[in-house]
């Protein structure tokens, strides 16, 4: 079993999310049904060693001693938002695919009139809220990109992990990484 190999599969069947857990086969989310992929159970090892492929030696520190770790991962040209947790006493592993495509409020079928309004604020608090796999980083990721694209400005993003990458087009964007 090769860790890129599930990674670039996932893609390629377009699935949101990849579970990983020792003594099961990985599983895919695709089109909102999970389906295991025909491979052999996940060992202890090959776990171990999407571990060290995941994380940096700091980031693996984090996870003895927290017993999770949120991070991103990069495989090809394609990124991963990683949840690395401690399951039934091994460690378990949910990916989930960023488009590295930021899409604007109308493909997100976002009310476009009111997050133009928020772009808009210069001071101020805004909370966006939801559940897990909701769309919140998606959404962030739009208002963002809209700043981006229409004012001169400079952003900064805190985020844990960092998932879409902006590139300077009018706004210079720094994106912080929390406790790194």
């Amino acid at each position: 079993m090769n860790l890129q190999a599930l990674l670039q599969l996932m893609v390629e069947k377009h699935a949101s999310d990849l579970f990983l857990k020792v003594g099961s086969p990985p599983s895919m989310r695709v089109d909102g049904r999970v389906e295991f992929a025909e491979n052999p159970p996940s060992t202890t090892e090959f776990m171990e060693e999407a571990l060290k492929a995941v994380s940096d030696e700091r980031e693996r520190g984090r996870f003895l001693e927290d017993r999770e770790l949120d991070t991103a991962y990069e495989s090809g040209k394609d990124r991963f938002r990683v949840n690395v947790f401690r399951q039934r006493g091994h460690i378990g592993f949910v990916f989930r695919h960023v488009p590295s495509a930021i899409q604007t409020f109308e493909q997100l079928r976002l009310p476009v009139k009111e997050l133009e309004r928020l772009s808009t604020l210069e001071r101020g608090l805004v909370l966006i809220t939801g559940t897990a796999g909701s769309g919140k980083s998606t959404a962030l990721a739009a208002i963002v990109k809209h700043m981006n694209d229409n004012f001169h400005r400079h952003i900064i993003t805190v985020e844990d992990p960092i998932e879409y990458l902006h590139t300077d087009n009018k706004s210079v964007i720094d994106q912080r990484e929390v406790g790194v």
